[in-house]
């Protein structure tokens, strides 16, 4: 079985973010907002007050000598996936 974990903060979830945005600049020419104007971003906030009120699904239980490493308040792939049409297109 998989283990359920909190999220933690991590150095390298911030690490990851900057070289991602990095690389998507240079090979796909997409922007990426700093990630101190995402997690201040009053959408961003919004919808993870109304994310934080729900039991979440959607994201798989670790399994074991595993870590998952994340940035609170910075939207994640299970959080989004299952948005509303209204909520996806704000935070995008």
């Amino acid at each position: 079985m998989g283990k359920i974990v909190e999220l933690k903060e991590s150095k390298l979830a911030e690490q990851v973010y900057d070289l991602t945005a990095i690389n998507l600049l240079k090979k796909a020419n997409f922007k990426i907002l700093p990630k101190d104007k995402v997690v201040k971003n009053a959408d961003v906030i919004k919808f993870f007050e109304k994310k934080n009120a729900t039991i979440q699904m959607g994201v798989d239980p670790l399994m074991p000598n595993f870590d998952r490493y994340e940035m609170k308040v910075m939207p994640q792939k299970y959080y989004v996936m299952k948005a509303d049409k209204k909520d996806f297109v704000a935070l995008a």
